[in-house]
């Protein structure tokens, strides 16, 4: 049995750049982890529209980029967000990256990093290595 997803609906994203409307690509949340899938859903508001306007156009145009969203291993990603009140806190929000049926999700997981100077890059292999774990439904 998979965990729980919800499709992130980017219809008027798509409306707003014509190029992304023939996009292959579809972005799900992981919400198995109802407090994490919040949390990220906090962070994301708070980031602003015009960034996440940012965020979901990269992805959908199927790019990276480093400041915004990057290869951290092989399917694993990371969406790089700067969030709260005066959005000084910077955050990495974990994504798998999976290929079925032509198409391409991405599947933004429960798992979340506030980033600091000095990372504990450990940490980050945990993450990575437990989202490779995970099975979902479609």
């Amino acid at each position: 049995m998979g965990r729980k997803t919800k499709i992130f609906n980017t219809s008027n994203f798509r409306k707003e750049l014509a190029e992304l409307s023939n996009s292959n690509v579809e972005i799900y949340f992981d919400i198995e982890n109802d407090k994490t899938y919040k949390e990220i859903l906090k962070i994301l508001k708070n980031a602003g529209r015009k960034r996440i306007k940012t965020i979901v156009a990269v992805i959908l145009r199927n790019i990276y980029l480093d400041n915004i969203y990057k290869i951290e291993d092989k399917n694993v990603t990371a969406i790089k967000v700067k969030s709260g009140i005066s959005k000084n806190q910077e955050y990495r929000i974990y994504c798998r990256e999976i290929f079925q049926g032509g198409k391409k999700v991405v599947m933004i997981s429960p798992f979340l990093k506030k980033v600091n100077r000095n990372q504990d890059d450990k940490r980050i292999i945990e993450i990575i290595n437990k989202i490779k774990t995970y099975n979902y439904e479609f």
